[in-house]
């Protein structure tokens, strides 16, 4: 019993379609800013594909454009909450990848314990992955300044 030298060759044709599609990747992760940022126009189409990256097997490196991106999208936001976004990109044979990722907005002037500093000064927040934060948490002392008291600063829910 044997295969024809038809059926051999549609076989891999498919295999070579299939291994040509999985060529190009995209990485992209989700990102996370302030209300204010996000109101003021600061997360714009290349703020966002600052942290993309798009490879392709012939053809490296290839553009990556946010998929029906509009300003207002992140502009019109009035609270915390989470966007999603869809980064696409295609190389030279229109083979074209999606991700989707969230762009995370916190408000982080709706804190019931007042301004971020204790000298009444506004801070900027940074704000990170919850994985790093409890590597931080497990390596630090987070100490008050005027009394040199251990406090614990960061809480995790």
């Amino acid at each position: 019993m044997g295969i024809s030298t038809c059926t051999f060759w549609i076989a891999v044709l498919i295999l070579w379609r299939m291994i040509e599609l999985q060529t190009l990747t995209l990485t992209a992760c989700d990102r996370y800013f302030t209300l204010y940022e996000a109101q003021t126009g600061v997360i714009t189409e290349s703020e966002l594909l600052k942290t993309v990256k798009s490879i392709d097997r012939e053809d490296g490196a290839t553009k990556v454009t946010v998929k029906n991106y509009a300003s207002s999208m992140l502009t019109s936001v009035t609270s915390s909450g989470q966007v999603n976004i869809t980064y696409i990109t295609t190389d030279s044979r229109n083979n074209t990848t999606e991700k989707q990722t969230k762009v995370n907005i916190v408000d982080t002037e709706a804190n019931k314990e007042g301004p971020m500093d204790f000298d009444g000064i506004k801070k900027y927040a940074r704000l990170l992955a919850l994985s790093i934060t409890y590597k931080i948490m497990q390596m630090a002392v987070w100490k008050l300044p005027q009394s040199g008291k251990v406090k614990q600063i960061i809480k995790v829910h």
